[in-house]
Formats: C-alpha cells, sequence, structure tokens
C-alpha cells in the first residue's frame, strides 16, 4: 500500500512540473519551446516563433548563406525579373504606338484642357453636393457606377459556376493626396474631411479582406443560378437600394449578388454614414480615380524626359483597375509573344498533372472515396494559359471619345462597363478568359487558381524568359515554370 502511494505521489509531482512548465509558457507566451535538435544550428532561437516563425526556423542558416543581389537591392528573383520585363514591354508598347488607344492617349494629352477638364471633374463633385437627401445621392451614386466610378461599389465579372455572373467590388487603391485637392480650389478642411473618410473606407476594406480570406469583392460565387440571394440586404434598405439603383443604371440583373456574413460590417457602414459623411466618400471615389489623369504637367512631347513621363502615366493606366483598356492592351501585348509557347506551356501542363493523377492513385494514406474526388477535381481544372483561343473585339475598349487626354480616359471608364454587361451570362472559356483579363491583364507578373471556376490561370507574362525559355532544355523549364507556378497553382 506505501509502494502504491509513493507511485501516486510521484504521479502527481511529475504531472505538476508538467503542468508548471506548459503554464509557463502560456503565462509568457514570449518564451520559445526550445528543443534540441539537428536543425538547431539553422534556427534563430531567440526570435519567438509567434511573433516571426520563418526567422524563427531558417534565421541562423540565412543570416549565414546571403542571397547575391545587384546593385544593393534587397532580394533578388525571376518574378523580380519578371515585373522589370513586363513594365518595359508595357511601355514599348506605348511608344510604339502598337496600340491605337494608347497612342490616342498619347496625342492627345496637352496641359491647354487642364481648365476645363478641372472644370468638368468639379462639376461632377458639385452634383454630389446638391444631392438633399440618401435617396437622392443613390440615384446620383448609380450613374456614376455606370461610368465605372467606384462610389463606393463598382460591378466586376464573377466566373464562378462556369458562367458570367456580376460581383461588387470596390477599389483597392486609396493613392488620392491632399495637395492634389486643394490645386481644384478645395478648401483644406473639407480635404482633410474627404481624405478622413477614404482612409476610414479603407481601414473598413482591409477588416473586410482579413474575414474574406483574400477574396477581393464584395459577394460570393453564386451556386443558384436564378434565385433571389438578397438574404442580409432585406435588413439593410439602403444598402438594397443602392444595389437595385446600380442594377437600374447599369441594366444588368444584379439579384443574384450574395451578401455573405462577413461583408455585414462593410454594408452596415455604409448605410450608418451621414449623408455628409457618405457625399464626402463618393467624392472621395470621383477624386481618387481622376486626378491622375488631369493634366497638370507640362509635358513636351520633343521632350525626351517629358516623354517617358508620359508614357508611364498611359502604362499606369493600362494596369489601372476597371480601366476598360486592359482587354485591349492584354491583346496586344500577346501578339509580341511566340505562338507556339502556348502549346508548349499546355503540353507541360498536362504531364504534369498526368504524373499528379498518379501519384494520388498510387498514394498510401488517402481512401478510395477521397482518392476519386481528388481526381476528379484535378481533372475538371480549367487551364487559361497565355490568351484566348479566340479574340473578341467586342470585349476590347475601342478608341474613346473625348476632346482631351482626361475625357478619354473617362470614357474608358465606361466602356468597361459596358464590356462587362456583354460578358453577362456567358459559359465559354473564352469569355472567362476575358473576364480574368478585366482584373489581372496578360501583362502582369502573375499567375494564379481561381478557386471560384476551379481554374489556373498562367498569364502571357510567364510565356516569355526568364520564366519560359524555349532556348532552355527541358528541365529549365519543368523546374522554373512547371514545379514554382503550374505545379504550385495545381496543388
Amino acid at each position: 500500500m506505501k509502494k502504491i502511494q509513493i507511485v501516486a505521489l510521484t504521479a502527481i509531482l511529475s504531472c505538476s512540473l508538467m503542468l508548471t512548465s506548459c503554464l509557463d509558457v502560456f503565462d509568457n507566451p514570449s518564451v520559445n519551446i526550445n528543443e534540441e535538435s539537428e536543425f538547431s544550428s539553422m534556427m534563430d532561437l531567440g526570435t519567438y516563433v509567434g511573433d516571426d516563425f520563418y526567422q524563427y526556423v531558417l534565421g541562423t542558416w540565412i543570416a549565414n548563406n546571403p542571397v547575391p543581389t545587384k546593385d544593393g537591392a534587397k532580394s533578388v528573383g525571376m518574378l523580380d525579373e519578371q515585373d522589370v520585363i513586363t513594365d518595359e514591354a508595357l511601355k514599348e508598347i506605348v511608344s510604339g504606338q502598337k496600340n491605337e488607344i494608347a497612342t490616342a492617349l498619347y496625342q492627345a494629352y496637352s496641359q491647354e484642357t487642364l481648365k476645363d477638364d478641372s472644370t468638368a471633374l468639379m462639376k461632377k463633385l458639385a452634383e454630389v453636393d446638391a444631392m438633399k437627401t440618401k435617396d437622392d445621392l443613390t440615384k446620383l451614386l448609380a450613374q456614376l457606377a455606370k461610368q465605372g466610378y467606384a462610389c463606393p461599389f463598382y460591378i466586376l465579372p464573377n466566373t464562378s459556376q462556369r458562367k458570367v455572373y456580376p460581383e461588387l467590388g470596390t477599389t483597392d487603391k486609396f493613392a488620392l493626396k491632399e495637395e492634389s485637392i486643394i490645386k481644384l480650389g478645395i478648401s483644406s478642411a473639407e480635404a482633410k474631411a474627404i481624405l478622413d473618410m477614404g482612409a476610414k473606407w479603407q481601414d473598413i476594406m482591409k477588416d473586410r479582406s482579413r474575414k474574406q480570406s483574400g477574396e477581393h469583392v464584395l459577394g460570393h460565387y453564386n451556386p443558384f443560378e436564378g434565385k433571389q440571394l438578397f438574404t442580409h440586404f432585406k435588413a439593410r434598405g439602403e444598402g438594397k437600394s443602392l444595389i437595385d439603383a446600380m442594377a437600374a443604371a447599369l441594366d444588368i440583373d444584379l439579384s443574384t449578388i450574395a451578401a455573405d456574413t462577413s461583408c455585414d460590417k462593410f454594408l452596415d457602414a455604409w448605410a450608418a454614414y451621414s449623408l455628409d459623411d457618405q457625399k464626402r466618400l463618393a467624392k472621395y471615389g470621383i477624386l481618387n480615380r481622376d486626378v491622375a489623369y488631369l493634366p497638370y504637367d507640362p509635358l513636351r512631347p520633343t521632350n525626351q524626359e517629358d516623354q517617358q513621363k508620359l508614357i508611364g502615366k498611359i502604362a499606369g493606366l493600362c494596369e489601372q483597375e476597371y480601366s476598360g483598356l486592359q482587354t485591349s492592351m492584354s491583346h496586344t501585348y500577346v501578339e509580341t509573344i511566340d505562338k507556339a509557347a502556348k502549346k508548349e506551356v499546355t503540353d507541360m501542363y498536362e504531364d504534369l498533372r498526368g504524373v499528379f493523377r498518379s501519384r494520388i492513385q498510387n498514394n498510401s494514406w488517402m481512401g478510395d472515396a477521397t482518392k476519386a474526388k481528388a481526381i476528379e477535381k484535378l481533372d475538371a481544372i480549367i487551364f487559361f494559359c497565355g490568351w484566348p483561343e479566340n479574340f473578341h473585339a467586342e470585349w476590347e475598349a475601342t478608341v474613346p471619345t473625348g476632346k482631351s487626354f482626361y475625357e478619354m480616359v473617362c470614357n474608358l471608364f465606361t466602356q468597361y462597363s459596358d464590356i462587362m454587361k456583354k460578358l453577362m451570362g456567358l459559359t465559354s472559356e473564352d469569355a472567362f478568359h476575358y473576364c480574368e483579363w478585366m482584373q489581372v491583364p496578360a501583362y502582369t507578373a502573375n499567375a494564379f487558381y481561381n478557386e471560384k471556376n476551379n481554374s489556373i490561370n498562367i498569364l502571357a507574362s510567364n510565356l516569355i524568359p526568364p520564366i519560359y525559355d524555349k532556348k532552355q532544355q527541358a528541365f529549365y523549364n519543368y523546374a522554373v515554370l512547371g514545379a514554382t507556378t503550374i505545379g504550385h497553382e495545381m496543388t
């Protein structure tokens, strides 16, 4: 009996010591649990794992094995190089007059139109100020949405369920400065009030992005075609009335936009704003988009430095969200790429998919039902490579109307709404490809997997060196594009 008591007491003491150790970690959350292992020499045990996991795991190894960089750059890599190459290619298209829209914009830029352009912009702000009620403002905002303004919403195409649906989006660009507003004759106090509303809205956008775990638009994919999905909007009269007004102005059925609960704070905040604050946010949306395209700078076409500034300004417009220029410039950009690259990379994808399918079938840790589901999803992936099988002029912007650079830019944003409307309801892969271009143009240094329609998009920028180089042996391209891009997106 005494022996049993001793064993029990020993067990209690051991548990107490273990619990004390655990409690010490919980009470002191910045304390690592350090255990010696074969990897200890690579780790930075002085860094708390919860603050910087990467530094904790590999900090010492990184410090002892610096990556050589060029010209003092903080990092070096093929994606950095790809970004520079695509940027230069875009500027070459503009300067070389290879795209008629870019050429027309270049020729239209003149400081002589600044006064008239500024007056036109101020007139839009005056229309916002003239609204007496929230209902009146709602109707005006719907018209602004038709002109491509995010005040605070715009519509973008969603390709989920293998059909183009409308989604409600908001701007990711918050670049407006006080001095730019004051230049228009707006008081410093009002400029600060407008910027304050923009900052509040940006904070809500950041919070929404965190809640939606990477989804960049308001709303969800619609798995229930044709059903009314305003479940959450019914509790928000103002939120639903704005959507209804936008639907009428754009002549697009928005009833299938599903407002998910992660957007509650987002919509509640808009509805709770006073009329004056809603006006300021609307004016922020107008100014945030347009100020950059007023011809403030006296750029001279005969001056080489000024030429580069203007080329850069137009190239920036090509990368501007929902500008209407992205599909046209994407088409022009892909025409500069070897057409054989598309087939070669597509064949590479099919090779990798076959190997992945075989590995799923032969692994020992998945059950048969799980394997079947995984292979079903793998086989159903849509692979968008470079450009659509067929180009469609009706989904690309045309040379914009307008007497000045600013007016032409505004027309391009309006054309975005027209293109988006034409794509609604379509089910072809060409339409899906154009929808992707409207959000991530072909000259963006990127590739991505779209969980909404189970697709992999290898942008045309990946079909040129250094990412894909047909002069290299196969192992190079399978390692760079195959493993780090296609394989990454596939898994």
